[in-house]
């Protein structure tokens, strides 16, 4: 059950969900890729662990900003089909918008992690040997 409700958490981000998630996975494994370099005292080889850091930033920021678009472009969606609808009840359009924030959380927590990470990469100081 729990995996069913996982596999529609993505399948309801429409179209937006063949950016998002390969963003997302892009992040993760940027972040595994610096915590080896940080952690096997690599930061040093050449400019490879900055520009990791920066990459890291962009690619969550670019994930909450697709998100939000997303999220935009659903509700205007919904608003032109609700200017031709006859009948609309409440509860349909309280659905709409509900689904409509998927995208906008995945890509905020997907910033977050990523801005997290950043940070923990950045000020945790690692022992030297």
């Amino acid at each position: 059950m729990e995996l069913l409700a996982r596999i529609h958490f993505i399948a309801a981000m429409g179209p937006f969900k063949w950016i998002l998630v390969p963003l997302a996975t892009i992040v993760v494994i940027d972040i595994i890729f610096l915590s080896t370099l940080k952690f096997r005292n690599q930061t040093n080889d050449g400019d490879r662990f900055k520009k990791g850091l920066s990459g890291l930033l962009v690619l969550g920021s670019m994930t909450a900003a697709i998100g939000m678009l997303a999220q935009i472009l659903g509700i205007w969606k919904a608003l032109s089909a609700i200017i031709v609808a006859t009948d609309v009840s409440p509860q349909i359009v309280m659905e709409g918008l509900r689904i409509s924030f998927i995208t906008t959380v995945f890509g905020l927590v997907t910033f977050i992690v990523a801005a997290l990470a950043w940070m923990l990469l950045v000020y945790i100081p690692v022992r030297r040997a």
